[in-house]
């Protein structure tokens, strides 16, 4: 018999269902490698610190109870200067049929983002006023323990969070207390 004659060899079916189940975990395993490098990638490489988790390292570096006054007086003028839930939904109302305008017109989208930077600029301003305030009401040795935790925050990132555990209490930080 010939070449052209003679049937392939078929590979069997659990041959390939177990090939596939041994490539499907190769890329399972290396993905879960990849995520947890990419997860747990040190915050001291060169990156600059975070500022949109609670203020940055200035904040962290404040005792909680001037985090706690501070955060207490940003929530009050919040308060006072808080638009309406009527007010946000207008203007995303007018966002939502800019969008669906035909012909579209960015600008009428551009200026509702705007006001929505001037609210957060406007609180961002509050925010630094209130911690310069806090800075010029310390003492000179506050403010130089205020340097060393705000130096060890920019050397080793903020120390972690509070847990909180089911009924409410506060469990105490592991950690540094700067209180």
């Amino acid at each position: 018999m010939s070449d052209a004659t003679q049937p392939k060899p078929r590979t069997r079916r659990g041959v390939k269902i177990a090939l596939f189940l041994s490539l499907a975990l190769n890329l399972l395993v290396a993905g879960l490698v990849l995520g947890a490098v990419v997860h747990h990638r040190s915050d001291r490489d060169g990156r600059p610190p975070r500022l949109d988790r609670g203020g940055g390292p200035m904040t962290a570096a404040l005792s909680l109870s001037d985090r706690r006054a501070i955060g207490m007086a940003l929530r009050e003028a919040a308060h006072e200067n808080r638009p309406t839930r009527a007010d946000l939904q207008a203007e995303y109302r007018a966002v939502v049929t800019a969008l669906k305008a035909r012909p579209f017109d960015p600008q009428a989208v551009k200026t509702a983002l705007e006001g929505q930077a001037q609210v957060l600029t406007r609180r961002a301003e509050l925010g630094q006023a209130l911690l310069l305030d806090r800075l010029q009401a310390m003492s000179d040795s506050e403010r130089a323990a205020y340097a060393e935790r705000l130096e060890e925050v920019l050397e080793n990132g903020p120390p972690p969070r509070e847990e909180k555990p089911h009924d409410g209490r506060r469990l105490p930080r592991p950690g540094p207390s700067w209180d």
